[in-house]
């Protein structure tokens, strides 16, 4: 198995202790969901520019048209899941999104000319019928535009997939450091970006009394105390290792394989929560119904039997 798969599983089980650290800090602490997000991204920045100190990548980075639109992309992606979760639950948020292998694989075909394979196809029916399963049991009231928003957020997903893996930066980076460097500049003009907007959204719809609402922090949210220091927590400790695994399993095994491994996510972070809640009442275990359960064995059943032949195919031509 080369280091790219490795470093898609290991994003894949850091972005579910992200979940679970996440959601702890939300209902027990009281953190705002949007500034939380947007304090551990700006920590991770300045931490990984701070440990890949002076040398090449910065002002490449910087200059990147594709730094630009992750950070555009990044923006609109945290909006959607907001108003999503005012229509679906996290868990139901979290299966549905698995449908984004699918625009990947579209996109990719559209953009970089990949054609799928033949055991990609089956990987795709299994999302497809697991995503089905979970739509056809969401209230017939909101289903519409619970799936629309499904839709806008997986193909800007996988469109900020194809970006990171295309990142002329971060394809040039060599060494770790340069690496470190190329992830942390363009976290910082993503959270930079995102923090002005939520700031600025926040005194607006403050005065207009519409913060509520639209699901948009107030100024206290950014002096919450404890949802702060959770936030440097979570930017020194969890966000520079997922970032900079994404980059580079989006790098090596490119953006179809990559959202297939991290279909192993939501289970994780189920998993996770399960065993938590065992040692502390303040962590909340995610509970499923049969039909999620049901989605659930399509959906990774389909990406499994998707991995297993691409590790079997890269084995072959590391081989040969």
């Amino acid at each position: 198995m080369n280091k790219g798969y490795l470093a898609a599983i290991s994003a894949a089980i850091i972005a579910a202790i992200w979940d679970v650290f996440t959601r702890f800090n939300i209902d027990a602490l009281g953190a705002n969901p949007s500034v939380y997000a947007g304090l551990s991204m700006f920590t991770a920045s300045f931490f990984l520019i701070m440990l890949s100190g002076s040398g090449k990548g910065g002002l490449e980075t910087l200059r990147s048209t594709h730094t630009w639109l992750f950070a555009f992309f990044q923006i609109i992606l945290v909006l959607i899941e907001a108003y999503s979760y005012w229509f679906v639950t996290a868990t139901e948020f979290n299966f549905l999104l698995r449908i984004s292998l699918i625009t990947s694989f579209i996109l990719s075909f559209i953009i970089l000319s990949r054609v799928p394979k033949r055991h990609d196809y089956v990987a795709m029916a299994g999302v497809l019928i697991g995503v089905a399963i979970i739509g056809a049991t969401l209230p017939e009231e909101t289903r519409i535009v619970s799936l629309v928003l499904l839709a806008v957020y997986s193909i800007l997903f996988s469109l900020r997939a194809i970006i990171t893996e295309t990142h002329p930066a971060s394809n040039a980076a060599k060494t770790m450091k340069e690496q470190f460097r190329v992830t942390g500049y363009t976290l910082f003009v993503t959270s930079l970006f995102y923090l002005i907007f939520y700031f600025l959204a926040g005194i607006i719809f403050d005065e207009l009394n519409l913060g509520a609402e639209f699901s948009l922090p107030s100024l206290a949210d950014f002096s919450n105390s404890k949802g702060i220091f959770m936030a440097l927590i979570a930017g020194i400790f969890i966000i520079p290792a997922f970032f900079v695994l994404n980059f580079m399993a989006n790098k090596l095994v490119k953006n179809e394989k990559y959202i297939a491994i991290i279909t192993i996510t939501p289970v994780t972070a189920m998993i996770l929560e399960k065993a938590g809640s065992h040692f502390t009442p303040l962590i909340n275990a995610s509970s499923i119904d049969r039909y999620d359960a049901l989605a659930a064995v399509f959906i990774i059943g389909g990406t499994l039997f998707k991995i297993y032949f691409d590790i079997k195919a890269d084995s072959k031509k590391e081989k040969t």
